[in-house]
């Protein structure tokens, strides 16, 4: 039966060893729902990296247990590449997304796997940032299953679990689960504040949590809201706040502070700069401190996350007064996989704290698609500044691509490194 139609019933997802499994040789992935090649986007270089984890297999055999139909409303969190978004678009498949990044792979891997999709397979996406009513009136009506990979972050955990009473009905069920060493220790915690919670045994490295409204209700139960951070810049008069996993929501991150004592000389080091980029902007900051110490310029602030985006739109609002002449209409606000999505150039000046990690792997895959992107849109003569931690070598990366580099500033930890087109 359907465990859709029998609400209130304890009822387990299979523990034992499934049947399915993945090789990370040939990016074949097989499941309940079908084999699937899937590439990591963008693409992993060393060939060692899947894109599915322990917690990917464990929902879809979950959702599998479930009885998925084409008429089952599905909604999915946190697929970072598309391994559920893909084997689930035989039904009518909602994907709750902050990353552009995340997005596009999954289109990609739909793409590639176009034939082997039940039913046509057509995923839709909807943001994370959505409050719980604009993403209730968005799908339309209540899902019956959520599979959800949960990411590292107890504040993202808890804000995605504060919107699924929203798109609840009596039956919902909740599939939740994550890597062992990802897992925020209060996961079932935050679950259990919206209904009545089966933990399953560990499997592939990974935990899977089963969530349901509690008896007799007619859906998931709201908990509170997650209240922004809000953090003081004393020394550059700045207030920030941010939404749930964007970047140093919680501090001013001292790699940002490195550059961000040049960014506030920009009109004696950079005076006729006119066009800037916060690439990767996360709170904004960097961007915000440009505006005011470039009264003529323009600032856009670009980042792959819809939470990143909004929280910097935000901040330039709260801190208009102090940014210099018109800082709103000079500033534009853009959710992008570094430059793909943007139709920047002629750019005067690129400001980056690059990422040195993409879902959960250690890379500079990311950093140098920023650097290469960077020269791109760049016009001659244009810089590139990046901070960085000093053991990266990121000096031997940016002379491979730009005409000149030099080191702006030293501390123990970091550099700041300028390139120039």
């Amino acid at each position: 039966m359907n465990p859709a139609q029998t609400h209130g019933e304890s009822r387990s997802a299979p523990t034992r060893a499934s049947p399915y499994s993945c090789w990370v040789n040939t990016g074949l992935c097989s499941t309940p729902f079908g084999d699937f090649s899937l590439e990591r986007v963008p693409v992993d270089r060393s060939g060692t990296l899947r894109a599915w984890d322990g917690a990917d297999l464990l929902l879809l055999d979950a959702a599998a247990s479930f009885g998925v139909t084409p008429s089952t409303r599905v909604l999915v969190i946190g697929d970072n590449f598309g391994a559920l978004s893909v084997a689930l678009a035989g039904a009518s498949t909602w994907v709750l997304s902050d990353s552009i990044v995340a997005e596009h792979a999954i289109e990609e891997n739909l793409s590639a796997n176009r034939a082997k999709v039940r039913v046509g397979g057509v995923v839709q996406f909807i943001s994370a940032a959505q409050p719980g009513p604009e993403l209730a009136a968005t799908i339309g009506a209540a899902v019956d299953l959520v599979v959800w990979n949960v990411g590292k972050s107890t504040d993202v955990t808890a804000h995605v679990a504060s919107l699924l009473p929203s798109v609840s009905h009596g039956a919902t069920v909740v599939f939740a689960a994550g890597m062992d060493k990802h897992l925020p220790p209060k996961t079932g915690d935050i679950l259990r504040r919206h209904g009545q919670v089966t933990t399953h045994p560990g499997r592939k490295k990974a935990h899977l949590f089963e969530l349901r409204a509690p008896a007799e209700a007619t859906g998931l139960q709201p908990a509170d809201p997650v209240v922004p951070d809000r953090v003081s810049i004393p020394e550059y008069d700045l207030h920030v706040s941010a939404l749930p996993g964007v970047f140093s929501a919680d501090r001013f991150d001292l790699g940002t502070r490195v550059l961000a004592d040049l960014v506030a000389d920009l009109d004696r080091l950079l005076p006729a700069a006119e066009q800037v980029v916060d690439l990767g902007c996360g709170t904004g900051v960097l961007g915000m401190l440009a505006l005011r110490s470039l009264p003529q310029a323009s600032v856009s602030f670009v980042d792959e996350s819809t939470y990143a985006v909004a929280s910097a739109e935000a901040n330039v609002i709260a801190n208009a007064g102090t940014l210099g002449p018109a800082a709103l209409d000079r500033s534009s606000f853009i959710r992008s996989n570094v430059f793909d999505d943007t139709r920047l150039a002629e750019v005067d000046l690129v400001l980056c704290n690059p990422p040195f990690h993409h879902a959960n792997a250690m890379n500079d895959q990311v950093a140098w698609q920023m650097f290469q992107q960077s020269r791109r849109v760049l016009r001659r003569g244009g810089e590139l500044w990046v901070v960085a931690n000093r053991h990266l070598g990121y000096h031997e990366k940016l002379a491979r691509v730009y005409e000149a580099t030099a080191l702006m500033a030293s501390h123990p930890k970091f550099v700041v490194i300028a390139a120039r087109a």
